[in-house]
């Protein structure tokens, strides 16, 4: 089981820069999409990622039980795009990473993405802090325990870990 973690701030590239991560590693790839279709803008957005993937790539909308999203050996690679979109939908830090840890028996490859907010102001509301501090924890813990983890800023991808966890 290898685990990549991209993390990089809003419209970063992160996701783009996922997708090829993946394509470089070829095989059968999957997609796990988070986020919801509230409103117009957020639909176009779901459009654009959806354009931006390889057609062949299997693709699945799953904004809360990413854990059974992909059917156990069906890919090489799972892309999970994205954990916030995850925690957004209920502030768990435990659960969202027992979900994605149950993501590495389905395939030997993961690549999650995640919003870095370690680098944004504090929120203003306690709803928004409580979001912040559970993605600071998950995504912390995530990148200890992947094999490589990236930090994505204006399109430019930046290694932070390669290699040993």
């Amino acid at each position: 089981m290898t685990l990549s973690l991209v993390l990089g701030g809003i419209s970063s590239g992160k996701s783009a820069f996922a997708v090829e991560l993946a394509s470089r590693g070829g095989g059968r790839i999957a997609v796990v999409a988070t986020a919801v279709a509230s409103d117009d803008e957020m639909r176009e957005r779901i459009e654009f990622h959806r354009r931006s993937r390889p057609q062949e790539w299997a693709l699945y909308e799953e904004p809360t039980d990413i854990a059974q999203a992909v059917p156990a050996g069906s890919a090489d690679t799972i892309v999970l795009d994205s954990v916030d979109g995850w925690l957004g939908h209920r502030i768990d830090a435990e659960e969202c990473l027992l979900q994605v840890r149950a993501l590495f028996v389905r395939a030997p490859s993961v690549i999650a993405v995640s919003s870095e907010v370690g680098l944004s102001l504090v929120a203003l509301t306690p709803s928004g802090r409580a979001f912040t501090d559970a993605l600071g924890t998950v995504n912390q813990q995530l990148a200890a325990e992947a094999e490589r983890v990236y930090l994505v800023v204006a399109g430019l991808p930046i290694v932070l870990k390669e290699g040993a966890r």
